[in-house]
C-alpha cells in the first residue's frame, strides 16, 4: 500500500506541475534537491514538463526512504513557491489533494514552516538507518528505532539511546580498523581515537571553516556525555534529580544524529 501511495503522489504532483511550472524551473528544483537526470529513460508520461520531471524521478528508488525524501524535498520547494504565488492557496483543491496524498505516504506538510516531515514527528533518523542497513549495523539500527519511538514519550530513554548511537558508531569504526579500546572508555576517549583515524582533529586542517566545524564536533561529543550523565536513565537518581523534557531529548538526539550521520557516511565514503 505504501508503494502505491508513493506512486499516486508522483502522478498527482506531475499533474499539477505540468500546468504550474516551466522547464527551467523544473530543472532547477530537481537539481537543488541533488537528484540526477537520466536523459535516456523510457518515457512514461506525455508532455514536456512531465517527461522532464520523470527523467529525474526515474533515477530514484522510490521504495527507498532516503530517495523518497529527496523527491519530497522537490514537492516541499514547490509548495512553498505556490503558497507565495497563489492568493487562493488554502482553497486550491488540487493542492489540498496533493497534501492529502502526502499524508497517505506517512508524511505531513507543515504549512507555517514550509516543511514536509515524517508523520509530523520531530525526530527522523532515516539516513542513519539506511547507512546502518547497508553496513549490517543492527545494533545502531535498534538504537535509531528506539530513539524515534521514545523521543517525545520517554525523553530520558531517548537521551540514553542518543549517546549509545554515537558510541556504537565510534566503536564500529575502531573495530573495522582493528583498533583496540577499553570497555570503560568514554565518548571522549573513543572519539579521540577515531579522530586520529579519520583526520578529524582541528589542528590537522588549515582552513578556518573546517577547524571551527571540527572543534564544534568535539564540543557536541562532550555535551552528549554531560547531558547523558545529567539526564539519561543509565544512572541512579538523587532526590534532587531533574526530569528532562521532550525539548531536551530532541536537542540531544539532533546533536547525536548530526555526529553519527557524519561519522558513518564519512567512513563509508572512505572505504569505498
Amino acid at each position: 500500500m505504501a508503494d502505491i501511495n508513493r506512486q499516486l503522489l508522483i502522478d498527482k504532483f506531475l499533474s499539477i506541475l505540468s500546468s504550474r511550472s516551466v522547464l527551467e524551473e523544473i530543472d532547477n528544483s530537481f537539481t537543488d534537491a541533488n537528484i540526477t537526470r537520466n536523459r535516456n529513460v523510457v518515457p512514461k508520461y506525455s508532455g514536456q514538463r512531465k517527461s522532464l520531471a520523470w527523467e529525474y524521478i526515474s533515477t530514484l528508488n522510490i521504495e527507498n526512504d532516503v530517495d523518497f525524501q529527496k523527491f519530497l524535498k522537490v514537492i516541499e520547494i514547490y509548495l512553498m513557491r505556490w503558497q507565495i504565488e497563489f492568493d487562493d492557496w488554502d482553497d486550491d483543491e488540487e493542492i489540498r489533494r496533493l497534501i492529502k496524498i502526502i499524508k497517505l505516504t506517512g508524511f505531513d506538510y507543515e504549512k507555517d514552516l514550509g516543511l514536509v516531515n515524517s508523520g509530523g514527528a520531530k525526530i527522523s533518523l532515516t539516513n542513519i538507518k539506511e547507512l546502518a542497513k547497508r553496513n549490517d549495523l543492527n545494533y545502531i539500527l535498534k538504537e535509531c528505532e528506539r530513539i524515534e519511538k521514545e523521543a517525545e514519550t520517554d525523553p530520558e530513554d531517548a537521551i540514553t539511546s542518543a549517546k549509545a548511537m554515537v558510541e556504537s558508531s565510534l566503536k564500529h569504526i575502531l573495530d573495522s580498523e582493528g583498533k583496540g579500546y577499553k570497555n570503560n572508555d568514554g565518548l571522549r576517549d573513543l572519539y579521540k581515537k577515531v579522530s586520529q583515524i579519520m583526520n578529524l582533529s582541528p589542528g590537522g586542517h588549515n582552513e578556518s571553516m573546517f577547524k571551527t566545524i571540527l572543534s564544534g564536533m568535539i564540543n557536541v561529543i562532550n555535551g552528549l556525555d554531560e547531558i547523558r550523565n545529567e539526564y539519561g536513565d543509565a544512572h541512579g537518581k538523587s532526590i534532587k534529580n531533574y526530569k528532562p523534557e521532550t525539548r531536551h531529548a530532541i536537542l540531544a538526539v539532533n546533536a547525536a544524529k548530526a555526529i553519527t550521520e557524519f561519522l558513518l557516511s564519512t567512513y563509508d565514503h572512505k572505504k569505498n
